[in-house]
């Protein structure tokens, strides 16, 4: 049987997910080691993995590039993980910080979510519009995002929407 604060964290992060949580600053204590165990034991792969491969099937079965279809995909941890930086972070234990995280994302050196790449590329590949769309500013982070997505691979998509 799971433990009280295992099945609290699952549920918080169910919440999450769902953006049915409100107004939390940070992951409560008891769950910090559940997010790190979530993004580094390999069930996070998995998830990401899972939903590529639903989308590699529908690109396979009726999708058409018949220029009526337009594909948005977000930029954070979504194209670009900041894994890095939440590890960091401790995972969220920490108060977000406006000013880490810029001069995180400054340094352009978000790696690619590999998943998601192969996604991207597989509808570059059958002539699909791309969107990349994120709350990043465009006016302070807008060239290393530009140069950060380049040089992973996110190349050739219609328009990057910054905020």
């Amino acid at each position: 049987m799971a433990s009280p604060d295992a099945c609290f964290c699952l549920s918080w992060r169910m919440a999450v997910e769902a953006n049915n949580a409100r107004g939390w600053r940070t992951v409560p204590p008891q769950c910090v080691g559940h997010v790190e165990r979530y993004m580094l034991g390999g069930q996070y792969g998995s998830d990401v993995a899972a939903v590529a491969d639903q989308i590699a099937i529908y690109l396979g079965g009726s999708a058409a590039a018949d220029g009526k279809d337009a594909w948005i995909l977000d930029v954070d941890d979504t194209c670009l993980s900041n894994l890095p930086y939440y590890k960091e972070k401790h995972f969220g234990g920490e108060p977000y910080d406006s000013r880490a995280y810029v001069s995180w994302v400054l340094r352009g050196a978000c790696p690619a979510i590999p998943q998601v790449l192969g996604v991207y590329r597989k509808l570059m590949e059958r002539g699909f519009q791309v969107f990349l769309v994120t709350g990043r500013s465009e006016d302070v982070l807008g060239a290393s995002t530009v140069e950060n997505l380049a040089a992973q691979g996110f190349d050739g998509h219609h328009r990057l929407i910054m905020r």
